[in-house]
């Protein structure tokens, strides 16, 4: 009897990854560079418009002790509006792949989970980053920001990460637009207003903050604020086990749905 051996499929190699998800990578830069108006310079934009309505409305307070913590402290937060951003570009390709077929077409490729999820996230991480960074700099112009090098280049990626997972999730989810926009505008977006972007959640009120503490983006801002400023209203470890964690949850429930092919095809 004639062997079979030959059909046997073979292990992936790390070159034919690489090519693949070097594909998939460039696939999504070309797609978010043509909506970096909307995903890098819009939210940008409206943290130069945030501080500088604060400061204006500070008015000769800005310089002193209080007013100036009060900008610092919005100057680090609206780093989060960058990485909310990165989430919708992340959703947005994937609903724009399946919708164009593009996703049954890369489907065919010989990729790993971890490939297909990575090849989807790494260039809105980059994004993301970039945007970050410069809100950040931007607000040292506002007010000094003290910055501890260290930590802000630990919590940026790690927060940039996990909201690149949590837009694919979302992709991945989400077959039309109308569900993309729901569960942005109702879940992530208000979580956002009360995660200490804008103000302490010691200031929340008294019913609010129980759910301040229980939202992971309350110790990514936590994170980046500490790097950014060196004002920590939470403890830092806690802050990177959390993120830590949220990472790993989310990356392992993306390639875990990836490699069952959940609501990859109809």
């Amino acid at each position: 009897m004639a062997s079979l051996d030959h059909l046997t499929p073979r292990p992936l190699s790390w070159r034919t990854q690489w090519l693949a998800g070097q594909a998939v990578a460039y696939r999504e830069y070309l797609l978010a560079k043509r909506f970096a108006a909307e995903t890098l310079a819009g939210p940008m934009f409206s943290a130069v418009l945030y501080l500088t309505v604060i400061s204006l409305a500070l008015g000769a307070a800005s310089t002193l002790q209080e007013g100036a913590a009060i900008v610092r402290h919005m100057a680090a937060g609206l780093a989060l509006t960058v990485l909310v951003a990165a989430a919708q570009t992340t959703a947005a390709s994937f609903i724009v792949a399946r919708h164009e077929n593009a996703l049954t077409t890369l489907l065919m490729a010989p990729m790993h989970p971890i490939t297909f999820v990575l090849g989807f996230c790494v260039t809105s991480v980059g994004f993301a980053l970039v945007g970050a960074a410069g809100i950040l700099l931007m607000g040292g112009l506002f007010t000094p920001l003290e910055p501890r090098w260290g930590i802000l280049a630990l919590f940026l990626p790690l927060g940039c990460t996990a909201m690149a997972l949590v837009g694919f999730l979302v992709g991945l989810w989400a077959k039309r637009w109308d569900q993309f926009s729901a569960l942005f505008d109702i879940g992530i977006l208000p979580m956002t207003l009360i995660s200490g972007v804008y103000v302490p959640i010691s200031v929340l009120p008294a019913a609010m903050q129980p759910l301040s503490w229980v939202s992971p983006l309350t110790y990514i801002v936590g994170g980046v604020r500490h790097g950014a400023t060196g004002y920590d209203e939470m403890p830092l470890w806690l802050c990177l086990a959390v993120v830590v964690g949220l990472n790993l949850i989310l990356a392992a429930a993306a390639m875990r749905l990836v490699g069952r092919g959940w609501r990859l095809v109809d």
